[in-house]
């Protein structure tokens, strides 16, 4: 199988929701912005799983779940291509 690889920029304090699903210790717009961010997911990829990749966090000036700056890794979503024909 081949498959196409989506990377996303996200904070390091989703980086346990992603990983196990745990919210424990998130507010509310936090887990209102991850429902947000999931549901766009959802419409471009599928039911896909985020993987986090295994970096060191560093500072960006946005993120893809809330635009806000902060500390951020990697996150990578894989899809199975479509066969043509």
């Amino acid at each position: 199988m081949k498959y196409e690889e989506y990377n996303y920029i996200i904070p390091t304090w989703t980086a346990i929701y992603f990983s196990n699903g745990d919210i424990s210790g998130l507010n509310e717009e936090e887990i209102e912005d991850l429902d947000k961010f999931e549901t766009k997911l959802i419409k471009r990829h599928g039911h896909a799983n985020m993987i986090v990749a295994n970096e060191d966090p560093s500072f960006k000036c946005y993120n893809d779940i809330n635009n806000y700056g902060g500390d951020c890794v990697k996150g990578i979503i894989l899809v199975e291509k479509q066969k043509k024909g």
